[in-house]
């Protein structure tokens, strides 16, 4: 649970650099076709997960700090006054 939002854009930043991450890795294991068919399931299932992840992360952080609006580049913009 973060506690302000300082550390809240550093956390939704961290958690968009790692969904990043994961998403090229599974790209470049499809198309550069040196993978098993379940080392490509197990990274989708992989990004899967972290796009459940972020989904309750974006979920907690809209109730904690409804002013902002967060997206996936990891960027914070206050809405709000």
């Amino acid at each position: 649970m973060v506690t302000n939002i300082t550390e809240a854009k550093i956390v939704w930043r961290g958690m968009v650099a790692t969904y990043k991450r994961m998403q090229d890795h599974t790209h470049k294991l499809i198309y550069n076709k040196k993978a098993t068919a379940g080392e490509v399931l197990e990274a989708r299932g992989l990004t899967l997960q972290a796009t459940t992840i972020m989904a309750r992360m974006a979920k907690q952080l809209d109730a904690q700090f409804p002013e902002y609006e967060f997206d996936m580049e990891g960027k914070f913009v206050r809405t709000k006054k």
